[in-house]
């Protein structure tokens, strides 16, 4: 895949415009975390970094936000600068190793701080996304027209009665109807995907 060509201007403006990320991340991660041999300072360099790459790397054509894409670079160059500042020499160490912890009780390894919440969130979305299609595809051809028209394409209750020659509390009767008809479906299977 070819790299995005972006102008050293247009970098440092999503950089700019996207500086507060870096601040949440620090401050997420001093929160969870005792953290020895680095500063805040470093921390906040390390997220800079991170930033920085993800504006160089940045692609809207992938359908993905700029701001989840800066965030997950952002947690990765934090951790990877801990690591190396944990180390003599800079040396990476090893991500089944405890992080130093002020009580010595929690041993939580660095492989553990290294998650995905992205992926999680899209792959919850997509089950539900499924669930939803499927669903659907129960409904009766009328009532599939009412939720599409409704929720995906945003006609008011008013416009639908208008288009159908009806009054808006039998469109409102008939969604309410459609939407008891989808819960009674979708609650089994919603049940157990939680």
């Amino acid at each position: 895949m070819a790299a995005i060509q972006r102008s050293e201007a247009e970098v440092q403006r999503l950089v700019q415009d996207n500086r507060t990320l870096v601040e949440w991340s620090v401050n997420r991660f001093m929160a969870g975390h005792a953290v020895s041999g680095a500063e805040r300072d470093d921390l906040v360099s390390w997220g800079l970094m991170g930033l920085l790459s993800a504006a160089r790397a940045f692609d809207p054509g992938r359908g993905l936000r700029f701001s989840t894409l800066a965030a997950l670079s952002i947690e990765r160059s934090i951790i990877r600068g801990v690591m190396r500042s944990n180390r003599p020499g800079g040396q990476m160490l090893s991500l089944d190793e405890a992080m130093a912890d002020s009580g010595g009780e929690n041993e939580t390894r660095w492989v553990e701080m290294i998650r995905d919440e992205g992926a999680e969130r899209d792959l919850d979305r997509t089950e539900q996304t499924e669930l939803l299609s499927t669903a659907l595809d129960g409904l009766r051809p009328e009532q599939r027209r009412l939720i599409q028209a409704h929720f995906f394409q945003g006609y008011s209750l008013a416009d639908l009665a208008r288009q159908w020659g009806t009054s808006r509390q039998a469109v409102a009767g008939q969604l309410r109807r459609t939407l008891k008809s989808l819960r009674r479906t979708m609650e089994p299977a919603h049940r157990e995907l939680c």
